[in-house]
């Protein structure tokens, strides 16, 4: 178990700088299909037996899923951000992150009980294939039925350091009016 999560992982970290280099050149919404492509083609793969007899071929397949489906975060954040108003993109992250956790935790119990239960652990990728076959199939609906961001709108990858409520002041995207801390009125 530990392998094949340091497997997807690791899958995930390699792929998270070409996939957002690429969505800043393309239609994010084109990435994110992209490599749910890759991820539903791995999980297909485990979900047919593939590697089965052989655990170095089913860790790869495993770094494959997690270079397709453990990357895209980032762009779907991008994507959204290009979409939002300033002073929405706050709620936009609460939002999104609030989505990523309740899948993160509905999600596992879905396979587990409806699933693996039926189909044995084979079950877990049957059930990602379909999942990320629904993601694919948005994306692309999503993207023939609303224009994509225009380029000159499009915000381009920045490197971000962390910093203190300080920083606020440096962030053009932030209304500084709206920031309240903690003990002041």
């Amino acid at each position: 178990a530990a392998l094949a999560m340091a497997a997807a992982w690791l899958g995930g970290l390699i792929s998270q700088w070409p996939a957002g280099r690429i969505s800043d050149r393309v239609d994010r919404r084109t990435v994110i299909a992209g490599m749910g492509l890759v991820a539903l083609l791995a999980t297909s793969a485990l979900a047919l037996g593939v590697g089965k007899g052989s655990p170095g071929l089913a860790l790869a397949l495993i770094g494959l899923w997690g270079a397709g489906s453990l990357s895209f975060y980032g762009v779907a954040i991008a994507h959204g951000i290009d979409r939002a108003a300033p002073e929405e993109i706050s709620p936009l992250m609460a939002g999104l992150l609030f989505i990523w956790a309740f899948g993160s935790v509905i999600g596992p119990l879905l396979a587990g009980v409806s699933m693996m239960t039926r189909l044995g652990p084979e079950g877990l990728f049957v059930f990602a294939s379909l999942l990320t076959g629904v993601l694919i199939i948005t994306m692309v609906v999503r993207r023939a039925v609303r224009e994509g961001v225009p380029d000159a709108e499009q915000a381009d990858w920045e490197l971000a350091r962390p910093t203190s409520l300080a920083g606020v002041e440096f962030d053009p995207r932030s209304d500084l009016e709206r920031v309240v801390i903690l003990g002041e009125d």
